[in-house]
């Protein structure tokens, strides 16, 4: 997987973020397209490619939901713009249990409002 590859991290859902911030700014540093303006175009588009990629990785490899997916897209369990359409039953269901969810907050955070004014 290219961007823990880049990044010189094992694969992981849960990565060490401060390793990924260290690696972040030795990676910036090395390919900041500033310290290469005396190269030849070729080799300047190439540090800009680079640092491109640098920054792309960062976004998705300090992010949980674009990580997961990355992991997931590279492993082949997901595919570009994959759509999952749910059963309007399971849908249904979930919606009841969040209304139930939210009645027993309220009915929690009323009981615990009541338990300190009275105290």
């Amino acid at each position: 997987m290219y961007y823990f590859e880049l990044y010189q991290i094992p694969v992981s859902f849960l990565p060490d973020i401060a390793s990924i911030k260290k690696q972040y700014f030795v990676l910036s540093k090395q390919y900041h397209p500033d310290f290469y303006s005396n190269t030849s175009p070729e080799k300047q588009a190439e540090i800009l490619a680079l640092s491109t990629q640098v920054n792309k990785a960062y976004a998705v490899l300090t992010d949980m939901d674009k990580r997961m997916r990355y992991i997931l897209m590279e492993a082949g369990y997901l595919k570009e713009e994959e759509k999952f359409i749910l059963p309007q039953d399971f849908l249904m269901e979930m919606m009841d249990i969040n209304e139930k969810l939210m009645e027993l907050i309220d009915t929690q955070l009323s009981a615990a409002r009541a338990q300190l004014d009275s105290a």
